[in-house]
């Protein structure tokens, strides 16, 4: 008797368990049919894309610096400390405005991306080497050209890929979904 209550309780719990495998499953799909995947739109450097309604984007070219360098170029920055080994990036972008009125565009949505990695732009740094707004005015059909700079650090990468980074395929984000445009500096 005690055997047969002993398999009822097993067969019982398998059951559930069954239950909410099931259960589980069934939300998993649920959501993954509801938020597909972000589609995903590749940039070449030089190449216009639209950004947002009306004004595309396109990355011109991409400067990297050391830390000492970039001081001796634009002495002490906020944004550039001494305790880490820093490398800096300018990416050139120009933004076209093609809607026949007056937009704006906000740069500092502008991500630096590389699988496993994100950066912002670096405001202080940006604001201080002359640029004196984060959000641009772009007139009707006219052209506007920003300098971004990125700064990353020594310990937010494995000491192989840190020696070659300016080799590494960076590109830069606005929106993640539900597209994904990566505008790439190389």
């Amino acid at each position: 008797m005690d055997e047969q209550k002993s398999r009822r309780k097993i067969i019982l719990g398998v059951i559930c368990a069954a239950l909410l495998i099931g259960i589980l499953a069934y939300q998993i799909i649920k959501v993954n049919r509801q938020y597909p995947a972000a589609k995903i739109i590749h940039v070449a450097q030089g190449e216009q894309h639209e950004i947002f309604k009306g004004v595309t984007m396109a990355v011109h070219d991409a400067e990297w610096m050391d830390r000492d360098e970039f001081l001796d170029k634009y002495g002490e920055n906020a944004d550039v400390n001494a305790e880490s080994d820093a490398k800096i990036l300018f990416v050139d972008m120009l933004l076209q405005n093609e809607s026949g009125k007056k937009q704006y565009a906000d740069v500092t949505g502008m991500y630096l991306e590389k699988t496993g990695y994100c950066e912002g732009v670096a405001r202080d740094t940006y604001l201080e080497l002359g640029d004196d707004a984060l959000s641009k005015e772009l007139t009707e059909n006219g052209n506007y050209h920003v300098r971004l700079v990125y700064v990353l650090y020594d310990y937010q990468f494995p000491k192989e890929m840190w020696q070659n980074l300016a080799q590494e395929d960076f590109y830069i984000v606005n929106d993640r979904y539900p597209t994904k445009t990566c505008w790439h500096i190389r």
